[in-house]
């Protein structure tokens, strides 16, 4: 169903100016037809920006938008044949369910005889057949938000846009929710963009994730690759949590370096670029990836917990060192885990395959 459905969208070289400021600067972003892409990143990165170009909403300074190939540019917001979904939902209070989802079929003069028949259709894909009488008031948030969804899906857009569209739902619902998108959105195969802040929405519902800082796109990729695989050192800190450590290249190559920490610990860390000897770098690994010892080790930081909390499934130890910030350790908690006492004296290495990984210290985008 997808490829009788999805339409590829191409960005070719976007850049929105405001003035002398510039919110967007030289996007190059192709979608697959079916695939869904979010674009993550903080306010005023850019993002939703750029939902608003490809939606017509707003023209771009510069750059090409393609539908299948086929510019758009010339389109108004009302011919390109975009759905939009808002955190907002945008339901008219005064129609019925069965009313809304009417009523953009009405606007496209789609046919009267066939308009029932197709509203019946989206209210079954949505699970909301037996509301269609109801007014939005007398919704839930995630009901109406399946309406929203309802009415974008009738006229059978090219490409549906969502932005932020579980921003105003409580963390439980919002999960169930993202559940209940991404089916649709496979069952429906449409492609799709996701305009989000939040990383795990990001992580867990898109194909691929085009993380954005400064109206740039940092690294695009599969939400596995974003997250153990950054390319960036605003990536790798904006996504998920790390652990950083400051330290100067001693030796190695663009593969495999020897750094040195401000705290004198000697590491063996991947390099994510070429780094010269004696150069600056920020080394990062995430906590889950580290474990506790009592004893010095190859590769080992040294401290002292500070704290230790219980988190579930595992223990998540806040640790001191003597020069520089500290770091955080995840270990698994099972039956015969015994956690560890606040001022004892530890020494934390990379897990399995789990590694270091050095950047160049200037290449943050924050």
């Amino acid at each position: 169903m997808a490829a009788e459905r999805g339409h590829e969208l191409q960005l070719e070289g976007i850049s929105k100016r405001f003035g002398d400021s510039v919110a967007v600067r030289d996007i190059d972003l192709r979608i697959a037809a079916g695939e869904l892409v979010a674009l993550l990143g903080p306010s005023g990165c850019g993002k939703s920006t750029l939902l608003r170009i490809i939606s017509g909403f707003m023209p771009q300074s510069e750059g090409r938008v393609l539908f299948d190939g086929k510019s758009v540019d010339h389109l108004s917001a009302s011919k390109r044949n975009v759905g939009i979904v808002f955190q907002n939902y945008a339901l008219f209070p005064h129609m019925t369910v069965r009313q809304n989802v009417a009523y953009g079929l009405e606007v496209q003069r789609y046919a009267k005889d066939r308009i029932g028949a197709r509203v019946q259709e989206m209210l079954a894909l949505v699970q909301m057949t037996e509301f269609a009488d109801r007014f939005p008031r007398q919704l839930s948030g995630g009901q109406q938000q399946r309406i929203a969804l309802a009415r974008c899906l009738a006229v059978d857009p090219k490409i549906l846009l969502l932005d932020e569209p579980f921003g105003a739902l409580d963390k439980n619902l919002r999960l169930d929710m993202q559940l209940e998108v991404k089916r649709l959105q496979r069952e429906y195969g449409i492609t799709t963009v996701l305009v989000t802040h939040d990383q795990e929405e990001a992580l867990s519902m898109a194909d691929r994730v085009a993380v954005m800082s400064r109206g740039r796109i940092e690294q695009v990729s599969t939400p596995v690759e974003i997250y153990d695989q950054p390319r960036t050192l605003f990536v790798n800190e904006f996504v998920g949590s790390t652990n950083t450590f400051t330290a100067i290249v001693e030796s190695g190559d663009t593969q495999a370096l020897s750094v040195r920490l401000q705290s004198g610990e000697l590491l063996m860390v991947s390099a994510v670029q070429a780094l010269a000897k004696g150069s600056a770098v920020t080394v990062s690994i995430r906590p889950e990836q580290m474990r506790l010892g009592s004893e010095a080790s190859a590769n080992a930081v040294a401290g002292v917990i500070a704290a230790a909390l219980p988190l579930g499934p595992q223990v998540l130890y806040d640790i001191r060192r003597n020069i520089g910030p500290g770091f955080r350790v995840a270990v698994p908690r099972d039956g015969d885990t015994t956690i560890w006492a606040a001022g004892q004296a530890v020494y934390a290495a990379p897990r399995g395959t789990g590694e270091y990984r050095a950047f160049a210290a200037n290449t943050s985008s924050t």
